[in-house]
């Protein structure tokens, strides 16, 4: 089981700094594909759950918004883009808008990173 933890961890790991890569890239702007945020997040969902059934919602809340953003890269490529279109709809504050199912899923993320730093430092 351990073996297998490792693994997932690794892939996290590996696709988060993919997407590090994108952003700190010399490209300007920088270009982060939706589809890779989207698989990146994926990987973090059983780390959410593993935290046990107080998490169990956010969890599911953070699968539904990530689901709902692999949906939406199927016609938006990257995040700059999702974002533009949001602002040029007046759409960024509303429920279920697309640039705040992003800040959604970033703040889980955020919260994973936090949590695991958290356990390290008590190490």
């Amino acid at each position: 089981m351990a073996a297998t933890n490792e693994r997932v961890l690794t892939k996290m790991a590996e696709a988060f700094n993919e997407l590090a890569d994108d952003v700190n890239s010399r490209r300007t702007p920088p270009r982060l594909s939706l589809s890779k945020f989207c698989r990146a997040c994926r990987l973090i969902s059983p780390l959410i759950g593993c935290m046990g059934i107080a998490f169990r919602v956010a969890d599911m809340e953070f699968s539904a918004k990530v689901d709902g953003l692999a949906k939406t890269s199927e016609s938006i490529d990257t995040v700059e883009a999702l974002i533009d279109l949001d602002i040029a709809r007046n759409a960024g504050k509303d429920p279920g808008s697309n640039s705040r199912n992003l800040i959604r899923a970033n703040r889980s993320i955020d919260l994973a990173r936090v949590m695991c730093e958290k356990i390290l430092a008590q190490r």
